[in-house]
């Protein structure tokens, strides 16, 4: 008889104080890892994520159909919930973490120490999970109880991931497009007259940057790819089944990271779409790279600014390139901009603070959108070996979304948030921004609609 598994997805997706989502619906990477399991063991999968805080009514949930093994991939501001659902079906069966917080770094080891989980998958678990269930299935004692990645891949095939299958999908857990989030910036009508839903899609894994701030890469050191006709079947699938109105956020860590890769994808894109993209990117991008993600589809890149020097991104791990030629093109382009930053990192001064506005506000070049985060010790990533208890001021882990501020700063942590969203305000609202806006219209009018709805939701509620 087919065992079941139980994915109790404890995401959530409720609203911060911000206003803003704490975690997308949909996850691709999950939804991956039990398609993997459908396709390469014996095993049946629950896929359950209610949105829930409770343990005890998320148990019922889980209780009312098979489990024959309880799978739990949390983040560290929802492991609460996982250890909660663990406590309850301990002894009854076989519970397994993994994910960005169980899995990476020292973390498995410290898992297991807790007590609660039985066995712990190390990085990715696309291989890993199917050859554990297999063995518990047929009755075999796993080698150990921290299961690595078993990469059957050939070393040089080019796209491995084209052999796993596609991320399982249900509708429920799909954006639907809302004023506020996922998309402050809606595609120009050129591309999508009404989008409906934003729908998540991976077109790579792994990372290679070192960002001492991110768990990504230490998930999958090296980056995986799909071929680039495999990520357009896909998309026409989606579309097919889910459409119309979709907007596709690729949930790449590094999406240019392969310019000839880039390139391929953006010309299968046009030529079967083009497709209504987003996507993450680093500083190097060229003119040609632009112009072809923009012919498949793409309207909108975030780019991890993060700091507003070069000496202190290289310092923190990421790929050094010109943010100023990458926004530039953008601009030039067409492209719209979001730029992601940091602050509220530990022991930050004022003076430092004032430093990192200044430099901000004095690059050649202006972003469309500035986001400001503050910087989250999440359990088992690089920056967090060395933190003593006292350089965290927020002990409560079901906040670290870095939407609060965690650690100890010479600035007041009362006075953080304000700032954030003064940084951001003042970013969008100030003279220079406005001639930005006026400047790209002139030049690419189908913008007109796309800044217009952007800066009615940027406005505080009192003015709408």
């Amino acid at each position: 008889m087919e065992k079941t598994a139980v994915f109790a997805d404890t995401a959530r997706w409720d609203t911060t104080r911000a206003g803003e989502s704490r975690i997308g619906r949909e996850d691709p990477g999950s939804q991956l890892v039990y398609a993997c399991v459908q396709e390469f063991s014996d095993w049946g999968v629950r896929f359950l994520r209610p949105n829930l805080e409770s343990p005890q009514e998320f148990a019922r949930l889980i209780e009312s159909g098979p489990c024959e093994a309880l799978v739990l991939f949390p983040f560290t501001y929802t492991k609460h919930i996982a250890d909660g659902l663990a406590g309850i079906f301990k002894g009854r069966v076989p519970i397994i973490y993994g994910g960005q917080h169980a899995g990476i770094g020292a973390m498995p080891a410290r898992t297991l120490a807790e007590g609660l989980a039985d066995f712990v998958i190390a990085g990715r678990g696309d291989t890993s999970l199917p050859k554990l269930l297999r063995d518990l299935a047929d009755g075999k004692k796993p080698e150990s109880r921290i299961i690595r990645h078993h990469d059957d891949v050939p070393k040089d095939e080019r796209y491995p991931l084209d052999r796993l299958p596609w991320p399982l999908r249900r509708a429920d857990l799909m954006h639907d497009i809302t004023p506020k989030e996922p998309l402050p910036f809606i595609p120009p009508p050129t591309l999508e007259k009404n989008p409906t839903r934003c729908v998540l899609i991976t077109g790579s894994i792994g990372c290679s940057a070192r960002c001492d701030f991110c768990s990504t890469w230490m998930i999958s050191g090296s980056v995986l790819r799909r071929s680039p006709k495999n990520i357009v079947a896909e998309m026409e699938y989606l579309q097919k089944n889910f459409g119309p109105g979709l907007v596709y956020m690729f949930a790449d860590p590094l999406f240019n990271s392969d310019r000839e890769w880039v390139l391929e994808l953006s010309r299968e894109m046009e030529k079967k779409g083009p497709f209504t993209s987003v996507c993450m990117a680093d500083f190097r991008l060229d003119r040609e790279m632009v112009r072809a993600m923009k012919r498949g589809g793409f309207y909108w890149i975030m780019l991890g600014l993060e700091f507003a020097s070069n000496d202190m991104r290289a310092d923190r791990g990421k790929h050094i390139a010109d943010p100023v030629n990458a926004f530039r093109l953008c601009s030039e382009e067409g492209m719209i901009t979001r730029a992601l930053f940091m602050v509220a990192r530990k022991g930050m001064t004022y003076q430092e603070l004032d430093a990192e506005k200044a430099a901000l506000e004095a690059m050649p070049i202006r972003a469309d959108q500035l986001r400001v985060n503050f910087e989250t010790p999440f359990d088992g990533i690089k920056m967090a070996r060395n933190l003593r208890p006292e350089d965290i001021v927020l002990t409560d882990k079901r906040l670290w979304t870095t939407q609060f501020v965690v650690l100890r700063t010479e600035v007041p942590t009362e006075s953080w948030e304000g700032i954030r969203q003064d940084m951001m305000g003042n970013y969008v609202w100030c003279g220079r921004q406005m001639e930005h806006y006026a400047r790209q219209i002139d030049l690419f009018p189908e913008l007109e609609p796309v800044y217009t709805d952007f800066l009615e939701k940027q406005k505080p509620h009192s003015e709408k």
